[in-house]
């Protein structure tokens, strides 16, 4: 029995040694890797650049160099590049020795693509061949041939039946050439388009718009379609958007009964106000009659008001629904008012 109970205290002794051992092994191993990360110092150019608004057609070209300054030599074994499309960098050396530089080309073309681009890329070394040692990050933003103004048409919040007009003006400058619109037209058809007209001092073209009282209330977003008789630039889309503003507006987003117990009734009530003349009304309603009771009458003051009753037979759970009034105004044709109650 004695060497048996020896022989486990040694075997629990020569355990503790190895896991000492292995727990330093670890920590001096972190401090060699730490000790071992490359001291690279940029001596020329940014990691991150931004070459701002260039044209179209361009070739952008930005070096970098960087210095060794730690004890040991670098070399860079892998180039990851963060996208399809980026262009690979170009390296005048794979390896560093103690002291020296390292001199990176990024070259780029700006004709293929429109707007904001931004390319990455990523450098790894011997000394960390799992994660990048550096980010490399390039931006720019490309104008087009032909300059629009505005880029895109906000006209905020209208009423469904207060006009607005606005323009679109097409600046040809950079083109050193005449450009002819061959044709106009619009992604909605409550944009009402102008005739265009050429200023004869300055060859901007400026097109005229009209948002129309057909357009239903609500969030509004549509697209000016400009096509040219350019080679380059046959093709613009103008954005459209704003708010509508219907006759009729609810006092709240939506009805929320919160957590009702099972078998407990509750009511709810949203007041919608109406336009100030008697020309639109409310003329009925709809909802889920085996979640809610509804009920709908007209105050004194003008407004509208929706009861709601929830149904006492409801299980247990979270629901969801919609009371739709409809109206006589055929820009806000109905009135959506949300409904959210959890019974448990």
């Amino acid at each position: 029995m004695p060497p048996r109970h020896a022989a486990k205290g040694t075997h629990g002794s020569i355990l503790r040694i190895v896991s000492l051992g292995t727990v330093v092994a670890l920590f001096v191993g972190v401090l060699r890797a730490a000790w071992a990360e490359p001291a690279l110092t940029v001596t020329h150019g940014e990691l991150r650049h931004d070459f701002g608004e260039v044209g179209r057609g361009e070739k952008l070209t930005h070096r970098i160099t960087l210095r060794n300054d730690g004890e040991e030599p670098v070399a860079f074994i892998r180039t990851k590049r963060g996208c399809g499309r980026c262009a690979p960098l170009r390296l005048n050396r794979r390896s560093a020795p103690p002291g020296e530089t390292v001199s990176i080309t990024a070259q780029f073309d700006s004709e293929s693509r429109r707007g904001r681009q931004t390319r990455r890329y990523f450098l790894y070394t011997d000394e960390s061949p799992s994660s990048p040692t550096l980010t490399l990050e390039f931006a720019w933003t490309v104008r087009p041939f032909m300059r629009v103004s505005p880029p895109q048409l906000d006209f905020g919040k209208k009423g469904h039946a207060s006009p607005w007009r606005g323009s679109v003006v097409l600046d040809p400058a950079d083109l050193k050439t005449t450009v002819t619109l061959t044709k106009l037209a619009c992604s909605s058809p409550h944009v009402r388009i102008g005739e265009a007209w050429t200023d004869p001092t300055t060859g901007k073209i400026a097109i005229p718009l009209e948002i129309l009282d057909s357009a239903p209330a609500g969030p509004f977003l549509a697209h000016l379609v400009i096509e040219t008789d350019h080679p380059r630039e046959r093709r613009l889309l103008i954005p459209v958007r704003g708010t509508i503003v219907g006759p009729f507006q609810v006092t709240a987003r939506y009805m929320s009964f919160g957590v009702v117990a099972q078998g407990e009734g509750a009511r709810r009530e949203v007041k919608i106000a109406g336009p100030a003349r008697d020309e639109e009304r409310i003329t009925g309603m709809d909802y889920d009659g085996q979640i809610l009771a509804c009920g709908l009458e007209r105050a004194r003051s003008g407004l509208y008001i929706v009861r709601a009753d929830l149904r006492q037979g409801l299980q247990p759970g979270s629901y969801r629904t919609t009371v739709t009034l409809r109206t006589s105004c055929p820009a806000q044709v109905t009135i959506p008012i949300p409904v959210l109650v959890r019974v448990r």
